[in-house]
C-alpha cells in the first residue's frame, strides 16, 4: 500500500497465525523502518485522510515531519534530485567498458522422459527431437566472441545452465555437457533436471565443475507423479529422484528443489517438507524454491489455467514467497541484511545488460529464454552465425524507467525497473507493469520481515 508516493507499508497478516511486523519501506532509497503499534495507527490515519496534509492533526503532522527528518519520506524536490543523480550514474555505467559476466543457457534437447501438464515446451509450435551437437557448441563459442566484438564489450562466460527437455536424457546429452564443460573450463555449471537419471549418470558428469543441480519436485510421491504424468508411474521413479538428491548432497553438491504450486498442491507444502526431512534431506546444501505456472502472454505473467490472481495471492502468503514474477525485485530489497547498502539497479533483468543468452536447439539465440520462438531472437548460431545489431543495441540502450513517460512518473520504477522487455515484446506492448499495475495485489502485499538486532 502506497503512502506519500514513495512509501510502502507492510500489512499485518494473521492468515496463518503469524504476526507480520508492520514496517515502512521507501521505494527509492529502500530504507526500512519498523512501526510501533501507535505509529501504525497514525499511518493508517494518513491513508484514511487520503494523505491530505491539511487534514492531519498535530500528532500526525509531528510524525510526518519525523519521517521526513529520518529520510524515510522524500518530498518532490528530493525525489527529482535523486532521479537526476541516478540517471547520471546510469549513463556512466552505459558508457563504461566493464566486463560482462555472461550467464547463458543451452537447451540440449526438447525431448523429455516425463510429460508435465504445464510444460511450456508443449505450447511452442516447432517440435524436433534433435540433440544439440558438438558443432553447435563450437558455434556458441563463436557467437559469443562475435557478440563481444559487436557490442564492444569483454564477455566472460561465468555460468552455463543446461536445460531441455531433460538435459540428463541419455548418453548423448551427457556427452555434450562434458564437451561444453571443457570448452568453458572456468565457467560454473548448473543443471536443471527432473532428477530421474541423476544416479544413472552421476559419475559420467563433470561434477567438479557443477555448482548446483535444480531438481523439479512438486510434492510427496503421489502428488508429484500425478502432476508430472510420467510414462513411468511406479514409485521407483520417485524413489530414484530422492536417491539421486541424497547422493549429490553426500558429495557436497548444492541442490535446489523447485516446486510448481497451484491450488491443488500448495497446502501440502508442510507435509512435503516433513517428508523430505524424514528422508534425511534436512541439509544446508539443499534449498527449496517455489513458483507458479507462468504465461508471458498474460499481463500478470501467470497462467490462468492453473491459478488466477487470488490463487497466487493465497499461495504466496502460504509459502511466504512473492510469486508474481513482476514483483521479484521487491522481496530482494526487503530481505537484504540490516544496515547494508544496496546500489540501485536500472535494468529489470540481465537481458538489458546483455548478460543472459539462451541457445535453442532450433539454432536461434534468444535474449533470456525461448518463450516464443519468434520473439526475443537476437540472432542465430547454427547453421549460420547472424547477429541483429539494431535489435540488440535498442535492447541495451533502452531504459524505460528514464525514457518511458509512464515509467518516469511511476512510484514503483526502482522496484519494477521497467518490467520484462521480452514479455512486452510477446504481448506487442510498450511496457508491462505486471502486478505493479494491479491495486488489489499491491494492497494485499505483505512480507514476513524479521529485522535482526
Amino acid at each position: 500500500m502506497l503512502v506519500f508516493n514513495n512509501l510502502f507499508i507492510n500489512h499485518n497478516d494473521h492468515s496463518r497465525g503469524e504476526h507480520y511486523i508492520p514496517f515502512l519501506f521507501n521505494l527509492i532509497s529502500f530504507r526500512r523502518r519498523v512501526l510501533m503499534p501507535n505509529e501504525v495507527t497514525i499511518v493508517r490515519s494518513f491513508i484514511d485522510k487520503e494523505q491530505k496534509l491539511e487534514l492531519f492533526n498535530e500528532q500526525e503532522i509531528e510524525f510526518y515531519n519525523q519521517l521526513i527528518n529520518e529520510k524515510q519520506i522524500f518530498n518532490e524536490e528530493a525525489k527529482i534530485h535523486i532521479d537526476n543523480m541516478l540517471y547520471n550514474h546510469y549513463n556512466e555505467l552505459q558508457n563504461s567498458s566493464i566486463e560482462n559476466e555472461l550467464t547463458f543457457a543451452i537447451q540440449l534437447t526438447k525431448d523429455c522422459n516425463m510429460s508435465c501438464s504445464y510444460c511450456y515446451q508443449k505450447k511452442l509450435t516447432a517440435k524436433n527431437s534433435d540433440i544439440i551437437s558438438t558443432e553447435m557448441i563450437d558455434n556458441i563459442l563463436l557467437f559469443i566472441e562475435m557478440s563481444a566484438e559487436k557490442i564492444n564489450k569483454k564477455i566472460l562466460p561465468s555460468k552455463i545452465k543446461f536445460t531441455g527437455g531433460e538435459p540428463l536424457l541419455n548418453d548423448e546429452t551427457v556427452r555434450i555437457i562434458n564437451y561444453a564443460a571443457n570448452k568453458w573450463p572456468d565457467a560454473k555449471l548448473f543443471i536443471q533436471t527432473n532428477g530421474i537419471n541423476i544416479i544413472k549418470y552421476l559419475h559420467s558428469l563433470p561434477l567438479e565443475k557443477i555448482d548446483c543441480f535444480s531438481v523439479s519436485l512438486d510434492g510427496i510421491p503421489e502428488t508429484h507423479m500425478n502432476r508430472r504424468f510420467s510414462t513411468k508411474t511406479d514409485s521407483a521413479v520417485y524413489s530414484a529422484i530422492i536417491e539421486g538428491i541424497k547422493h549429490l548432497l553426500k558429495m557436497g553438491i548444492k541442490v535446489g528443489i523447485s516446486s510448481i504450486l497451484d491450488k491443488s498442491n500448495y497446502m501440502e507444502i508442510p507435509i512435503f517438507k516433513n517428508f523430505l526431512n524424514s528422508e534425511g534431506l534436512d541439509n544446508p546444501l539443499l534449498e527449496m524454491s517455489y513458483g507458479v505456472v507462468l504465461d508471458y502472454t498474460n499481463e500478470l505473467g501467470i497462467d490462468p489455467e492453473f491459478n488466477n490472481k487470488d490463487d497466487v495471492l493465497k499461495i504466496s502468503k502460504f509459502a511466504n514467497r512473492v510469486l508474481f514474477p513482476s514483483l521479484g525485485l521487491l522481496p530482494m530489497m526487503l530481505k537484504r541484511e540490516h544496515k547494508t547498502f544496496k546500489e540501485p539497479e536500472f535494468w529489470r533483468c540481465k537481458v538489458r545488460k546483455f548478460e543472459a543468452l539462451y541457445f535453442s536447439t532450433n539454432g536461434n539465440v534468444y535474449t533470456c529464454d525461448c518463450l516464443d520462438e519468434n520473439k526475443g531472437v537476437i540472432g542465430s548460431y547454427h547453421p549460420n552465425l547472424t547477429f541483429n545489431d539494431e535489435y540488440v543495441n535498442n535492447l541495451i540502450n533502452a531504459n524505460p524507467i528514464f525514457t518511458n513517460e509512464k515509467c518516469k512518473y511511476c512510484e514503483y520504477k526502482y522496484v519494477c525497473l521497467g518490467g520484462c522487455p521480452l514479455m512486452a515484446e510477446i504481448q506487442n506492448k510498450d511496457i508491462i507493469c505486471g502486478a505493479f499495475g494491479d491495486k488489489d495485489i499491491i494492497d494485499n502485499f505483505s512480507y514476513p520481515y524479521r529485522p535482526k538486532h
